[in-house]
């Protein structure tokens, strides 16, 4: 699994795993610009649409055997909401903590 997959270093992860032949879930919140990042492995990976900050979502939707945990908020978000910086760069590092 890559948490932020359809993220700049996430989405080069995804490939690479795609590339070898692994199976690979993605979950992120896309938006369109996003999703451009995962034209290439799109067809072989599974999307989970939601946020690491969402506890129930990670733990019903998290049993693999390895987390490449690239979900986080950039520089610009965290200066415009570091409330919501705070919530997805440590809550949901928690919540994949925990799985």
């Amino acid at each position: 699994m890559v948490t932020g997959g359809a993220g700049f270093i996430g989405s080069h992860i995804v490939d690479e795993l795609v590339r070898r032949g692994c199976e690979t879930i993605v979950m992120d919140l896309f938006s369109k610009y996003n999703l451009r990042n995962l034209e290439k492995s799109k067809e072989s990976i599974s999307l989970i649409n939601g946020s690491v900050t969402d506890e129930k979502l990670v733990r019903d939707n998290v049993e693999v055997d390895v987390i490449f945990h690239e979900a986080a908020c950039n520089l610009a978000s965290s200066i415009q909401s570091p409330m919501n910086a705070l919530m997805v760069n440590t809550k949901g590092t928690l919540n994949i903590c925990k799985v």
